[in-house]
């Protein structure tokens, strides 16, 4: 399977998850409207995450489409 280069846009959501304990200013003592600022920090990379799942869903090329290249290159040796 070829890996297209947006893939690697999956790794940013990850680290900045992993890495919110570590970070200052998400693990501190303040708040933003109450509510701790490490609960903005993970609610706001889920909603990114979704986001770049999207981007890469819709860049996917569909296997059952015609006029997909994969399907092309495949039936074009048929028809021969």
């Amino acid at each position: 399977m070829k890996t297209n280069t947006l893939h690697y846009l999956l790794i940013v959501p990850v680290a900045a998850l992993i890495l919110a304990p570590l970070l200052p200013f998400v693990n501190g003592p303040g708040s933003l409207f109450g509510v701790p600022v490490i609960l903005f920090w993970v609610g706001g990379w889920a909603v990114a995450t979704a986001a770049f799942l999207y981007v890469l869903y819709s860049k996917e090329i569909e296997l059952d489409d015609e006029d997909s290249p994969i399907v092309e290159s495949q039936t074009e040796g048929r028809n021969s």
